[in-house]
């Protein structure tokens, strides 16, 4: 160190880089790079203080070394494991083929060696004006970016029908020029390859890929952000969109938020049942990921010759002084006198150029001490199709005021580029310059912080501050992290940079280096085919059924003698609804249902979760039909032809819904008193929801600790927050619990499954629990039944309901710990229930083959439900040789077949009731003849 001038930490760094490399090498490939022991013992042995004795000697080490280091490294970054950054670690190189399918000029190169064939769009014309330009630079582009100011354009709305089929149309295009490419592998006899479709301007192309070629895996990635659910609805085609990039196996993004934004669009505008991985559409299993984007390091080599003849010129320019680098001619570990900081941007709105220039100028007022040696390298691309000429103009006027305002004969504050710099110009200015400033105000992932890093860490540690409204802000540790509307902030932040230590440097951008060397294009490419192949290899898994066709089960209904119908009411007869006032009974569904029920060799079975009262008024007057109220609990025997009236049955509770005293106000107003204790929810707008989750968060959570522990039979809900006790509110519901029946009544013709010893002790307390969540959650409805208590949120704020719902579910767990209560949360129905554990579909259905129909043997048994996860051992015990289990919808079950909708299932079941016509009429002409 002495001899040579080395400064303590380039040594340091030297050494602690070589045995990091040499702890992932192999040894055999550093047998002739590394001393031997016995040489090294003589440098250290020829001093008395332990110092080498031929410094040159290992001066020349050091520098082969470093020369080697530097090779070491790429290979480094080609190997890096995500581990560090507590991802899973990253998938090996891609085996299998990919076909990156975009719009536009990638701003990012990817590895020679990878499986990669990119296809590009060509340029749909010079006009800057086309339809497809204008529908992606002032419709699709403001609106993911939150900035709708363009939307609001009238001649825009005027054309945009004609600008959307433009879109349409390019899809098109590109859906013939990838189908090419993979009908050029099938015919080379190749596997299908994976297809990527890369942003934006081909959300369409997905579904129209899956149409094409349905046993494709293909992964739509986002590089842009996906915007809230608030801006996304502005758009007239949003349910097209949607549907197009739900055509993929895998939707990928950059960041979890973009993730959140997507499934609440996918919740609001399509009505799907989502979850934070993976959700089901028209039947397929769709995953989601984060996967950010990153650069390819070796674009951004530092050594090269063109590179260091670049910095000199620089360097001339900055009149920096130089000292001889020790380690072979790398200049960048010279002192240059003249602060450079940094910016390349795209000439648009989300660059935040103007707050960029004003923090700037902010800190030169602040900060006299930066004028005359702080420059501003202002880098835009003013070739892109976004540009606005507004926002040039106004960069203009302040580019000429910041200079003419500090500038001087021989010092320029800001210099302005308007076109892009060669790569070589482009890393000797990322090299030399100490700080680089993202002011973005929106965007998916700035890949120019990347590049900054990547061209920083030989010899010299520059700092990145970057905004917290650019992509992956929060995974970019080393980052001094703005808020690029706080000008004031930003100017501290850009004089903190400058004024840093070098140890802090270089703890900052080894943060910086670990994070831009692990998520690079390389790693990018290969998790998403690694995520691919995860994603169709779980929907191959779960998308077992196979469409149920009448020829199916033809031959079997008429073989048999004594067949076996369970049907769900909800979801496979008729549509869920939030309020059974709404459920209406088809009068086809009635007619068919009445024609099975007739056939003496058919036992037809109604499965609802709805009370025995509500199951009577439905299908009460058809003869022969069994029912099957409150999810198993009560049955009513198939095989009954007489309607008895209602008041027969055992007593029943009623809905209960929040009673008020005549001091309390009502919510409704002026409505009567009987309407505002109705149990139909509440209907209020977006603003009166969203001050519900404000106003009533905490104190819901504190009222359930406060009725909790208001019961000695259940545990203390533990929470941080007290409530105070308010009488008025904590006084409990009027309710008279009367004992279910627990033995067949034959005046009721009501069966009891329960257990006849079953605990309800809960019920009141859980009705009091369920009552408040009523009260705080406007739309939501609380059903009281014999055996359970259901919370329906169908029709409560989507987001709001769910998050409330899964509040009490793990509550409910908690409290009821000591009881044999279950509590289900159905995403289908939209409902809550607390119920008996050892009340369920499996149970009631054996009990229903071994109890009531022991003397029977079924040859033919037709299973039709709505049931996905939850109790997906319903369809195993039902299954066998005569069995036909079928779900209504294709998604994630153990059904063997499935139906498109309500409709189909109706019409396969009037297509049996039509069969069984047929058989009847030939048995009695048969008879007939015999007789």
């Amino acid at each position: 160190t002495r001899s040579a001038s080395l400064n303590p930490w380039q040594l340091v760094s030297l050494a602690s880089d070589w045995f990091r490399c040499c702890a992932a090498t192999p040894d055999k490939q550093l047998e002739h790079d590394a001393p031997s022991a016995s040489e090294a013992e003589s440098h250290m042995d020829a001093t008395d203080d332990g110092a080498p004795a031929d410094e040159a000697h290992l001066l020349a080490q050091l520098q082969q070394l470093h020369a080697q280091l530097q090779e070491l490294r790429r290979g480094e970054r080609r190997s890096q494991d995500l581990n560090s950054n507590g991802l899973s670690p990253a998938p090996r190189d891609m085996a299998e083929p990919m076909i990156l399918v975009t719009a536009k000029k990638l701003e990012f190169s990817l590895p020679p060696n990878l499986p990669v064939t990119v296809l590009e769009a060509p340029n749909p014309g010079a006009k800057a004006n086309s339809g497809l330009n204008t529908f992606c630079t002032r419709c699709l582009w403001p609106l993911f970016h939150s900035i709708p100011s363009h939307f609001g354009d009238t001649l825009l709305h005027a054309s945009m029908n004609s600008y959307y089929r433009d879109f349409v149309q390019r899809n098109q295009r590109m859906l013939e020029m990838t189908a090419s490419a993979i009908t050029s592998y099938s015919s080379n006899g190749d596997e299908a390859p994976n297809v990527v479709v890369f942003d934006y301007e081909l959300m369409l192309l997905p579904n129209l890929l899956r149409r094409r070629f349905p046993e494709v895996s293909i992964c739509f990635f986002l590089c842009i952000p996906f915007p809230s659910s608030e801006f996304f609805n502005m758009l007239p085609m949003r349910q097209e969109l949607l549907r197009g990039v739900l055509g993929a196996d895998l939707v990928s993004f950059n960041h979890f938020d973009y993730v959140t934004n997507f499934l609440s669009a996918c919740t609001h505008v399509l009505g799907l049942e989502t979850t934070p991985s993976r959700f089901t559409y028209e039947g397929r299993l769709i995953s989601l990921s984060i996967c950010p984007l990153g650069v390819h390091p070796d674009d951004f080599d530092t050594t090269s010759e063109e590179v260091q003849a670049r910095f000199r010129h620089l360097e001339a320019k900055l009149k920096g002084g130089a000292n001889e680098d020790p380690l072979g001619g790398n200049l960048f570990a010279r002192k240059v006198t003249r602060k450079v900081i940094i910016s390349v941007d795209k000439l648009d709105e989300c660059s935040g150029i103007p707050e960029k220039l004003m923090a700037f100028q902010t800190l030169l007022q602040m900060f006299p001490e930066h004028r005359q040696n702080t420059t501003l390298y202002l880098i835009l691309d003013a070739t892109s199709p976004l540009v606005d000429s507004h926002l040039d103009k106004q960069l203009n006027q302040l580019v000429g005021t910041l200079n003419g305002k500090f500038g001087s004969a021989d010092y320029c504050p800001v210099r302005y580029i308007r076109r892009p710099l060669d790569k070589a110009q482009l890393v000797a200015l990322y090299a030399i310059a100490d700080v680089a400033l993202v002011t973005s105000l929106r965007e998916g992932i700035n890949l120019r912080a990347m590049e900054f890093v990547l061209c920083q860490q030989y010899g010299k540690e520059g700092v990145l501050v970057y905004s917290e409204f650019a992509g992956c802000a929060s995974s970019l540790k080393g980052a001094i992290v703005v808020n690029p509307y706080h000008t004031e902030e930003v100017a501290r932040a850009v004089h903190n940079a400058i004024t840093m230590t070098a140890t802090t440097k270089k703890v900052f951008h080894h943060q910086l280096l670990q994070y831009a060397t692990a998520y690079t294009s390389r790693a990018w490419a290969n998790r998403l085919v690694w995520e691919l192949k995860r994603a169709a290899e779980s929907a191959r898994e779960c998308n077992r059924a196979i469409h149920l066709e009448l020829g199916d089960i033809k031959s079997f209904y008429e073989r048999s003698t004594q067949r076996l119908f369970v049907l769900d009411y909800e979801g496979t007869l008729t549509d869920f609804e939030a309020v059974k006032e709404l459920l209406k009974v088809d009068p086809e569904v009635k007619s068919t249902l009445q024609s099975l029920a007739a056939d003496p060799r058919n036992r037809v079975y109604i499965y609802s979760g709805w009370g025995t009262k509500d199951l009577e008024r439905w299908f009460g007057e058809i003869p022969n039909l069994g029912l099957i109220a409150e999810n198993g609990y009560w049955v009513r025997p198939a095989g009954i032809s007489n309607s008895l009236p209602t008041s027969n049955l055992s007593p029943k509770l009623t809905a209960i819904v929040p009673n008020r005293t005549p001091n309390q106000s009502s919510p409704i107003g002026s409505m009567d008193a009987e309407v505002a204790n109705s149990n139909i929810g509440l209907s209020l707008n977006e603003n009166e929801i969203e001050e519900h989750k404000e106003d009533h968060q905490e104190s819901f959570m504190a009222r359930l600790h406060e009725l909790a522990t208001a019961s000695p039979t259940l545990k203390p809900f533990r929470s941080a927050h007290d409530f105070d006790s308010d009488p008025a509110r904590s006084a409990s519901p009027s309710v008279t619990l009367s004992p279910p029946a627990t033995d067949y009544d034959p005046e009721s013709r009501w069966h009891c499954f329960g257990h006849p010893n079953l605990d309800f002790s809960w019920k009141s307390r859980v009705t009091a629990i369920l009552r408040e969540a009523t009260e705080s959650t406007p739309g939501s409805l609380l059903e009281v039944e014999d055996s359970c208590v259901s919370w329906h949120f169908r029709d409560t704020d989507p987001d709001f309901g769910l998050m409330r719902a899964k509040q009490l579910q793990l509550h409910f767990d908690e409290v009821l710990a000591s009881h044999p209560v279950r509590t289900e949360l159905s995403l289908r129905r939209k409902c809550l229930v607390v119920h008996p554990a050892s009340i369920n579909r499996t149970r009631m259905f054996n009990k229903l083959l071994r109890e009531t129909h022991k003397r029977q043997s079924f040859d033919c048994i037709f299973i039709a439900s709505t049931v996905r996860s939850a109790e997906d051992q319903y369809f195993d015990s039902a299954r066998g040789a005569s069995s036909f289990t079928c779900t209504v919808g294709k998604g994630v079950s153990r059904a063997q077949y499935y139906v498109e909708d309500t409709l189909e299932m109706l019409k396969t079941l009037q297509a049996l009731a039509s069969l069984t016509a047929i058989l009847n009429h030939n048995g009695s002409v048969v008879s007939g003849m015999e007789h």
